[in-house]
């Protein structure tokens, strides 16, 4: 087959990376993983190592392979030089032990030598990180290009399980925070339409009043 493995010799640092934490038995297929990255918890890693400041997350000098040397999509979720900075990694086969590797400073970034996309297999993907009042444009992580529009009261808060997140409204049905979505063209109706009647969700919620945890909630139709 095709040769994947990423070009890494632009690249003067590597940091090696295992997944942990799994129980399952079954390998995952193309499982999205989140990586955190600081200075505090990775020996070694400085930000002032980077060429790029994270004024554009398109050119941060950063790239992810497998164990084989492959190269790994990825996006860059939140990037803070002055703390934790956030990026999902694709992990093409995943299971406990799996182990990958992200390469950094460089001219290039691993966007340049390999511009898959993480949720190429999912609808749409909103991270909620924008912050603004009604109409603020929401981004779509997919390859799908469903931007949507902030609706109500919503704003970007930092206390996010992962990122950003929203504030919803307590008062029901009125001013609660949402995302309106225009399928102004054939391609997003066909995709909408293509999830057919079965389909699922999954968000983190937390309820400020009854002080409990975060959790993943899933929506099943």
């Amino acid at each position: 087959g095709a040769d994947t493995r990423m070009d890494t010799s632009p690249f003067a640092y590597k940091s090696a990376a295992t997944v942990g934490g799994y129980a399952g038995s079954t390998t995952l297929a193309n499982f999205p993983v989140l990586v955190r990255l600081s200075e505090s918890a990775i020996d070694g890693f400085k930000y002032s190592d980077f060429f790029a400041d994270g004024s554009d997350l398109s050119l941060v000098d950063i790239g992810f392979v497998d164990a084989e040397g492959s190269g790994l999509a990825y996006e860059i979720d939140t990037w803070n030089p002055s703390g934790e900075s956030l990026v999902w990694v694709n992990l093409p086969r995943m299971t406990n032990g799996t182990e990958f590797a992200m390469w950094y400073r460089s001219s290039k970034t691993g966007k340049a030598l390999n511009s898959d996309n993480v949720w190429a297999d999912y609808t749409g993907v909103w991270h909620l990180n924008e912050s603004g009042s009604a109409g603020t444009t929401v981004k779509d992580s997919s390859t799908n290009s469903l931007v949507g529009a902030a609706q109500g009261l919503s704003a970007s808060v930092a206390s996010g399980r992962i990122g950003g997140s929203w504030r919803i409204s307590p008062v029901y049905n009125r001013n609660a925070a949402g995302i309106k979505i225009e399928l102004d063209d054939a391609v997003k109706l066909s995709k909408v339409n293509g999830l057919g009647d079965t389909f699922s969700t999954s968000f983190w919620t937390k309820r400020r009043d009854l002080d409990t945890k975060w959790c993943v909630t899933g929506l099943n139709r």
